[in-house]
């Protein structure tokens, strides 16, 4: 006897309890599964929920952004040849993250097809003209040539004033025609996948950028993807950020911006 009770009956109460308990464990547990399975970021990629524009974790994106002290100045991250569907939200995710900024130079038949991919490459910059159908332009007709621009503007919409040449291919009635057509040519000084190799490769070659660069990567490159996280991080570790791209005061006599009046601004 315990307390007035056979210690049989509090093993058999005791026995009782136990199981209850486990019991509401059983079906707690997966009733809490499901509730997480069923909430509004289910079935989504990590890639998918960090590039989701408004819906990503805004206070993440702030933290990251107050990472990069920009003591040693700007530098513009350009991309070009997207969209593309397997790799545009990686790189978009991968740029939010770092709270870093970049201009994507978009071809025009791909942005028409993946108008949702270009919305979400405005959450962490802007968009710019590559032609419609990446061609080689000093090959093609004055009005060939415009209309390439011209579709592609059409896609992107007013805001899109930069252009880069495909290939990195142009010359003087090319350069005419891109200004006739509204937009400015916008070139690099680092272009990271030159030379192929690994991902390690690419960011080796990045961290070559100065204050006032403008750093190439390609878009449907899996190893860009893998890349422009650890591009971000070095260079924020040594004081440079990324900038956005913008146009230098037109002179009174020419009214008219050049390529070489491009600039890289703080955000």
């Amino acid at each position: 006897m315990t307390g007035g009770l056979p210690r049989a009956t509090i093993r058999k109460w005791g026995t009782l309890a136990a199981l209850s308990v486990l019991g509401v464990c059983l079906v707690s547990v997966p009733v809490l599964i499901a509730l997480v399975l069923s909430g509004p970021d289910a079935g989504r990629t990590p890639d998918a929920v960090a590039g989701a524009g408004d819906e990503a974790d805004s206070a993440t994106t702030a933290r990251a952004a107050s990472r990069c002290i920009a003591t040693r100045g700007h530098y513009a991250l350009t991309i070009d040849d997207g969209p593309f569907a397997g790799t545009t939200p990686s790189l978009v995710a991968a740029i939010a993250r770092e709270g870093a900024t970049a201009t994507f130079f978009d071809v025009g038949e791909r942005a028409a097809a993946h108008g949702n991919l270009v919305a979400l490459q405005r959450h962490v910059g802007q968009v710019a003209n590559h032609t419609y159908r990446h061609l080689h332009m000093t090959r093609l007709s004055r009005a060939h040539r415009l209309r390439e621009l011209e579709r592609t503007a059409d896609v992107l919409g007013p805001h899109s004033a930069f252009y880069r040449d495909p290939y990195g291919e142009s010359d003087p009635a090319t350069d005419a025609d891109v200004r006739a057509a509204g937009l400015t040519p916008v070139g690099w000084t680092i272009d990271a996948q030159s030379g192929g190799g690994p991902s390690e490769a690419i960011v080796a070659r990045a961290m070559r950028v100065r204050a006032g660069g403008i750093l190439l990567l390609r878009d449907g490159d899996r190893r860009a993807v893998a890349a422009v996280g650890r591009i971000l991080g070095r260079l924020a570790a040594r004081g440079m950020c990324t900038g956005r791209l913008t146009l230098r005061p037109a002179s009174a006599s020419s009214g008219r911006p050049t390529p070489d009046r491009i600039a890289v601004a703080g955000r």
